[in-house]
């Protein structure tokens, strides 16, 4: 299997619409920087009970690596939830336990602790990231799947019974050759304990950023266009049926999270420059136009909600160094559904 990695987010920074989305009010407030430590913190995520962050934290000089941090938010105080060696990536809380999903490197025989993407943006694809569950300590560690190409951008459900993750596993067709890593990439669903995976999407190109929905009957993902690097927003049942595109934006648009009111979704896009990234708010069938919420020049992504979707937990370079960090929000509900734009016609099936 080739090593090849396409960090394809990089190259979508410099492309951009023709024209972009109605533009809305802020609705988030008492923004707070969460992480300080090493070049950038990326993909934050609470705990359930909303006393803890995870997140990706990029540490150290000429050979960096990437671990899975847990840090208390009232005191601050930081433990390592990933092992060392090699490089962890995309965490997510359990949605009732103190447990962690992530992506890691560290059981391969020479672990690509020096291969770390130079912005919280782009991402390898490396073939020896693997799907890992362990406690916030890094207590409990188990190996979720076992495969000799990427499997990573975990996620689970609502209930905890399944996660989704991309995976360059299957080719397209039987007999055909090896995928293009980092440009095909599909969606995948399994269990807790990593049995039973299903192929859900077979279409060319990279799905990823997966999120159910918060009665599990959906999973919002982005899908980015062989060699295009554009993306938009889509949604699939968990069997694999009923695919439906929510974004037209023809930019690049991804890694969306589900309100747990399931009113709409939240997703980065650079729509409204295509030299940066912003937040949006689309409703989940895509039947209005996504509404801008974060009216700034620079970088917003990774979007994550609390369990009682009262806090918003992002990636953002509004740092004074201009470096990306982890910050969170106080997020106003009502506020967000008033900023979505006027309905349009709907394309696509029904639940």
């Amino acid at each position: 299997m080739s090593t090849a990695r396409a960090l394809i987010l990089t190259m979508a920074v410099s492309l951009g619409p023709a024209s972009g989305p109605v533009s809305a009010e802020a609705v988030f407030t008492n923004v707070r920087q969460l992480s300080d430590g090493g070049p950038y913190g990326t993909h934050g995520t609470l705990s359930p009970g909303g006393e803890l962050v995870a997140f990706e934290s990029v540490r150290g000089a000429g050979v960096p690596t990437s671990v899975v941090l847990t840090r208390e938010i009232e005191t601050a105080a930081e433990q390592q939830a990933s092992p060392e060696q090699g490089r962890a990536s995309a965490p997510v809380f359990h949605p009732t336990e103190d447990r962690l999903l992530f992506a890691s490197t560290h059981d391969a025989e020479a672990p690509r602790s020096a291969i770390v993407p130079l912005a919280p943006w782009t991402r390898s694809f490396d073939p020896e990231f693997e799907v890992y569950s362990a406690k916030a300590d890094g207590g409990g560690l188990v190996r979720l799947t076992k495969n000799d190409v990427y499997d990573g951008e975990p996620a689970y459900s609502t209930d905890g019974a399944r996660i989704a993750f991309s995976s360059a596993r299957d080719p397209a067709e039987e007999g055909a050759p090896a995928r293009n890593v980092g440009q095909e990439l599909d969606l995948y669903v399994m269990g807790w304990d990593g049995s039973g995976a299903k192929r859900l999407t077979e279409e060319p190109g990279y799905e990823g950023g997966a999120a159910f929905s918060p009665d599990g009957k959906r999973i919002a993902f982005h899908r980015f266009g062989l060699h295009t690097g554009r993306s938009e927003i889509w949604t699939v049942r968990p069997d694999g049926t009923g695919a439906r595109q929510v974004t037209r934006l023809g930019a690049t648009s991804w890694g969306p999270a589900y309100h747990p009111s399931g009113s709409y979704l939240v997703f980065a896009s650079n729509a409204g420059s295509g030299s940066g990234f912003s937040l949006y708010l689309v409703d989940p069938k895509g039947e209005r136009e996504p509404a801008l919420v974060t009216e700034r020049a620079g970088f917003d992504a990774f979007p994550s909600f609390s369990a009682d979707g009262k806090t918003l937990v992002w990636t953002s370079n509004r740092t004074r160094s201009g470096t990306a960090q982890i910050f969170r929000a106080d997020w106003g509900h009502e506020a967000a559904r008033k900023v979505l734009a006027p309905a349009k016609p709907a394309d696509g099936e029904g639940d």
